[in-house]
């Protein structure tokens, strides 16, 4: 059990940083790293690399803007818990 436990520990903390190198990928304008990190994580359960990537299609950001994709990666977000994934839409 010891054992399962640390191991789900360390699961978190490679999708976190995933996360993290998604994001430094985006600030750099390095929007394929950026989309491969996103979407590793988004994959693996990550609500907030669900919400970025849903970020990233709306707006066109490094890859080609696709609004089904977008509410897709919002919807799962907000269905881990991310309640302000409505892409900025009004409600």
């Amino acid at each position: 059990m010891k054992k399962l436990v640390i191991l789900c520990s360390l699961c978190g903390v490679l999708f976190a940083s995933n996360v993290h190198d998604g994001v430094a990928a985006l600030k750099t304008g390095d929007y394929e790293s950026a989309m491969a990190n996103f979407t590793y994580a988004a994959n693996s359960g990550d609500k907030i690399a669900m919400q970025n990537l849903g970020v990233m299609y709306h707006g066109g950001i490094g890859v080609a803007q696709d609004r089904v994709k977008a509410a897709y990666w919002f919807n799962m977000a907000a269905n881990e818990g991310i309640h302000n994934s409505n892409c900025g839409c009004s409600r």
